[in-house]
């Protein structure tokens, strides 16, 4: 049986936690059949897979929610159905097993399974996205801000998971007033025990996963430590930066040369600080060229920037380690 580590992680009771998802099974993709269950407001976004709606609870009218339709015929395009079904079925594993709540992730709430399509239920956010937030971005909001990402990522870290996505687009605000984000979209995301040091309500892996979805070649959490840099590059740019337009591939040695030149931080809005954290893992030059340079996410977490904040956020953040653990 896998163990999570050589230092047994820390269980976490989970009475209060609401149970794995029991999905509804539709007869049909009618929207007569999903009005028994949602009621659609409008369209606000579109995936890969369909469109999102806005809907109401039909039980509980007072109850918005954002509704993911995937039709399965479009799976076919990124793979075999049972591949995307497997990667479905691991991300709402993720989401509401592995990972207690967290207030910087979107949690899934409900599924139906039509003959034709899939609908997520997850809870609502707004329109705006990290990408709508990188222009407005000060040093106060966008420590804010990153602090939130880097609590959310060292969580579920803490729990075994990388999230593999992490990038403007799968992160969400909950309201446009850009005070808190959301991160969602853990279809791409790993999970390995070995990499827990807590581990949720006695979660028991080899219940839910065969021996070999539980192998990952290599620790893949440092993609997500390298997103992060990415993400406090643009903060401090004050726009989504194009990275892959600036590949070796593309252009050479002088790759990374150009993009720095492209996209500069905005010394006169941030202080040295924020600059230091850049240089500990911002995306070259600004940041390390060798993976073995990188922080760990605890030294990211204790940095001196992200302390750097209104006695007010502060004591928020130790409320909120203090509940999760870390």
């Amino acid at each position: 049986m896998a163990r999570p580590n050589s230092k047994s992680p820390q269980r976490q009771r989970g009475g209060s936690e609401q149970p794995f998802l029991k999905a509804k099974i539709l007869l049909d993709d009618s929207p007569r059949e999903i009005k028994q269950h949602y009621i659609s407001q409008k369209i606000i976004g579109q995936g890969p897979f369909g469109d999102i709606f806005e809907v109401i609870d039909a039980h509980r009218p007072r109850v918005r929610l954002a509704m993911k339709v995937q039709k399965k015929k479009l799976w076919i395009n990124q793979g075999s159905p049972a591949e995307q079904a497997l990667k479905l079925f691991k991300e709402l594993l993720i989401l509401n097993r592995i990972l207690p709540r967290h207030p910087n992730i979107a949690r899934i709430q409900d599924l139906l399974i039509g003959p034709n399509s899939v609908f997520i239920i997850q809870e609502l956010c707004s329109a705006k996205t990290l990408d709508d937030f990188y222009p407005v971005a000060t040093e106060a909001s966008g420590r804010r801000i990153f602090r939130q990402i880097v609590d959310a990522v060292t969580f579920i870290h803490h729990h075994g998971v990388a999230h593999l996505g992490l990038q403007g687009e799968n992160i969400l605000f909950a309201e446009p007033d850009f005070k808190e984000c959301k991160i969602i979209d853990f279809s791409s995301s790993v999970y390995n025990p070995d990499w827990a040091t807590l581990v949720h309500n006695n979660f028991n892996p080899l219940s839910w996963f065969l021996p070999d979805e539980l192998t990952i070649p290599r620790d893949k959490r440092l993609d997500d430590v390298k997103n992060l840099g990415r993400i406090l590059h643009c903060i401090l740019v004050g726009q989504k930066v194009q990275y892959r337009l600036y590949t070796p591939a593309l252009l050479g040695q002088s790759a990374d040369r150009l993009m720095a030149a492209a996209n500069k931080p905005r010394k006169e809005l941030f202080g040295p600080q924020a600059f230091h954290l850049l240089k500990m893992i911002g995306p070259p030059p600004f940041g390390p060229s060798r993976d073995q340079d990188f922080p760990t996410m605890e030294e990211i977490r204790r940095h001196t920037w992200l302390y750097e904040s209104d006695p007010e956020d502060f004591q928020q953040l130790r409320t909120r380690l203090k509940q999760h653990r870390i």
